[in-house]
């Protein structure tokens, strides 16, 4: 009887529940049932992103050992900042944006983003309490040194030599970006360029990118 109390304690305790939890990646594609996006060739940005996310959660999950949760569902209909406080509930630990878009050059073309209002104060050092409120536009100050690290480390692998024939891949910008807003996880806008409509091939490079997911969360 006491072997079994131990037993309870230990294992199946909150504790040791959130000790095994595996790192959360929110993937969020844009677009939803009632925000077609942007024209392709042959379909709409909606459905291309989302295409492209369930793709990129496949190989993720492979990879990385993560737990990949995408952000919306073929029919569902996103109210205004619905999916920010989804990844703060969850407790995501890294958020990724797509969006794609057709690019008139035959290459495509990568673009890292992250939310920035004004550097001199987002930038600045702060202690955080952890049970104090936090301000909609204030979410991303806690984790931004991540943020950045993260998307210069993504870009720093999609700008290698070896990937250059094949697309171009743009530096990290700071920018006051909407889609961001409210979400507290480290967070980057990935928007991608294709004239063919397919991004396809894109995946494994982008999969290699996130090569901090093994370590950093």
């Amino acid at each position: 009887m006491f072997k079994k109390i131990i037993f309870f304690i230990f294992f199946l305790s909150p504790l040791s529940i959130f000790a095994k939890r595996k790192p959360v990646v929110l993937l969020d594609p844009s677009g939803h049932s009632k925000a077609l996006g942007r024209w392709l060739l042959d379909s709409y940005e909606r459905a291309e992103t989302l295409k492209f996310a369930k793709a990129l959660k496949s190989k993720l999950e492979k990879e990385y050992k993560v737990c990949v949760v995408l952000s919306r569902s073929p029919s569902e209909e996103i109210v205004p900042l619905r999916i920010p406080s989804f990844s703060n509930r969850l407790g995501a630990d890294f958020f990724l944006r797509i969006n794609i878009y057709r690019e008139e050059q035959v290459k495509p073309k990568l673009f890292l983003y992250h939310l920035l209002f004004d550097p001199m104060i987002d930038l600045a050092k702060r202690n955080f309490d952890p049970i104090s409120f936090v301000p909609l536009h204030e979410a991303h100050f806690r984790n931004i040194n991540s943020t950045i690290s993260f998307g210069k480390k993504m870009y720093k692998s999609l700008s290698q030599d070896f990937y250059k024939k094949y697309f171009d891949c743009y530096p990290l910008k700071g920018l006051p970006l909407k889609a961001l807003v409210g979400v507290s996880a480290p967070a980057i806008l990935l928007e991608i360029g294709v004239c063919q409509g397919e991004c396809e091939s894109l995946i494994d490079p982008i999969i290699k990118s996130l090569y901090f997911l093994r370590h950093s969360l």
